[in-house]
C-alpha cells in the first residue's frame, strides 16, 4: 500500500470538499428536523447516519492520500491528535455548559438529555472509548461524538498497520490488537473507512469519460437504492452494536460511495481554480466543527423556543452559520494544540526525539 504523494487533482478536491459539505448540511437538517420541524417529517430517521457512512469514506481516502510517501509515524500520531482534539475539547466545553445552561432555564428538557453516569459519558468520549464493546456513552446532547470514537480507532489501525508493519510483523500484530480492544462495534465499520483508503491507493482509472459517467451513474444508483432499503441486519441506535447495527446496509452504501468517488469522471480536468474556490475550501474544512457543535447548539434553540415551527430550515442555517462562526475560532488555535502535541511527545518519548514529524 506505498505510492508517492502526487497533487490531489483540483477537481478531485473539489468534488470530495462537496460531498463533505453535503453530508454535514444533511446531518445538521436531519437534527433540525426532529428537534424543530412539526409533523410531518421530510427525512427518514437514519438519513444522517447514512451522512456519516460518506464521511467515513471521505476521511479514509483523505488519511491515505495525507499518508503517502511519508514516513513518520510521529508526525502521523501529532497531526491526527491535533484534528481530533483541537475540535473535540472546546467541543464538550461547549456542550458542557448548553448542558448547565438548560438545566437553568427548562429543567424538563435538560432531563431528556440527562442520563446516569453523565461525567463518566464525558470522560470516556475525551478518551475514545465511549463505544468500545457494546458500551454507547456518549453525552446525550452531543449524540455526534458517537462517530468521533470510530474514527480514533480507524486511525489507530491504519497508523499502526502502515508505519509499524513497515517495521516488523509486530506493527500489523498491534493494529490486530487494537481491533480487538475496540469491538465488534468500531471493527463492523472499519470496511467502510478503508473503503477509502483502498480506492485512493488504487491506479487511476483510464477508462473514457462516458464511461466513467455511466459507471458514476451506476454508483449513485446503486447508493440510492441501499440507502431506500431498510438497515440490515438491525436498526440503528439499539443493541446488540448501537451506530453499527446496520452493517450490511452501510458496508453497501459505503461500496457504492467510494465506486463514485473513484469513477468521478472529471478528475483528471486541468482548470484553473477559481476565485471562490479558497472560501469553498474553508468551508468544507469547517464542515467538521459544524458536525460536532450543531446538535447542542440546536437543543439550545429548542430551549429558548420551546416550540415547533414551519421556518425550521432556515433556522437550522441559521445555527449551522454559529456553529462554523464558532469552528473558525477553534481552527485558529489549531497550531497551539500541535505545539502540545509535539512538545508531549517530546518528553514523553525522548527515545525519538530525532525523529522528523512530518504533518
Amino acid at each position: 500500500m506505498e505510492n508517492r504523494k502526487s497533487p490531489l487533482p483540483f477537481t478531485t478536491s473539489l468534488f470530495l470538499d462537496f460531498l463533505r459539505i453535503c453530508s454535514a448540511v444533511i446531518v445538521l437538517l436531519v437534527h433540525s428536523e426532529e428537534k424543530l420541524s412539526p409533523s410531518p417529517k421530510i427525512f427518514r430517521g437514519d438519513t444522517g447516519h447514512y451522512a456519516v457512512i460518506i464521511f467515513f469514506v471521505l476521511s479514509g481516502y483523505v488519511i491515505s492520500y495525507s499518508t503517502a510517501g511519508k514516513s513518520s509515524a510521529l508526525g502521523y500520531a501529532i497531526a491526527r491528535l491535533t484534528r481530533l482534539y483541537s475540535v473535540l475539547i472546546p467541543a464538550l466545553f461547549l456542550t458542557v455548559l448548553i448542558h448547565f445552561f438548560i438545566f437553568y432555564i427548562d429543567p424538563v428538557l435538560a432531563d431528556q438529555y440527562t442520563r446516569r453516569y453523565e461525567v463518566i459519558r464525558y470522560l470516556l468520549s475525551v478518551c475514545f472509548l465511549s463505544q468500545i464493546w457494546g458500551l454507547s456513552s456518549y453525552p446525550t446532547i452531543n449524540s455526534p461524538l458517537w462517530s468521533l470514537c470510530y474514527e480514533f480507532w480507524y486511525y489507530l489501525f491504519f497508523g499502526l498497520w502502515i508505519y509499524g508493519g513497515r517495521i516488523s510483523a509486530k506493527g500489523k500484530l498491534l493494529a490486530i490488537l487494537a481491533c480487538l480492544l475496540a469491538g465488534p462495534q468500531i471493527v463492523l465499520l472499519m470496511p467502510v473507512w478503508l473503503m477509502g483508503c483502498y480506492i485512493q491507493r488504487l491506479p487511476k482509472s483510464n477508462l473514457g469519460i462516458s464511461l466513467l459517467c455511466v459507471l458514476s451513474i451506476v454508483s449513485v444508483t446503486g447508493a440510492v437504492i441501499a440507502f431506500s432499503n431498510p438497515g440490515m441486519p438491525y436498526s440503528i441506535g439499539y443493541p446488540p452494536f448501537y451506530f453499527s447495527n446496520q452493517f450490511i446496509t452501510d458496508w453497501l452504501f459505503g461500496v457504492f460511495i467510494a465506486a463514485t468517488i473513484y469513477f468521478f469522471p472529471f478528475q483528471d480536468l486541468h482548470l484553473q481554480k477559481p476565485a471562490w474556490f479558497t472560501q469553498f475550501r474553508l468551508i468544507a474544512d469547517l464542515t467538521f466543527s459544524l458536525y460536532i457543535l450543531h446538535y447542542p447548539l440546536i437543543i439550545l434553540f429548542q430551549s429558548l423556543v420551546s416550540y415547533t415551527s414551519k421556518w425550521w430550515m432556515p433556522i437550522a442555517l441559521c445555527i449551522g452559520i454559529v456553529a462554523m462562526i464558532i469552528g473558525y475560532g477553534i481552527e485558529q488555535k489549531r497550531q497551539t494544540w500541535k505545539s502540545f502535541f509535539v512538545s508531549f511527545f517530546d518528553k514523553a518519548l525522548p527515545f525519538i526525539r530525532n525523529t522528523r514529524a512530518t504533518v
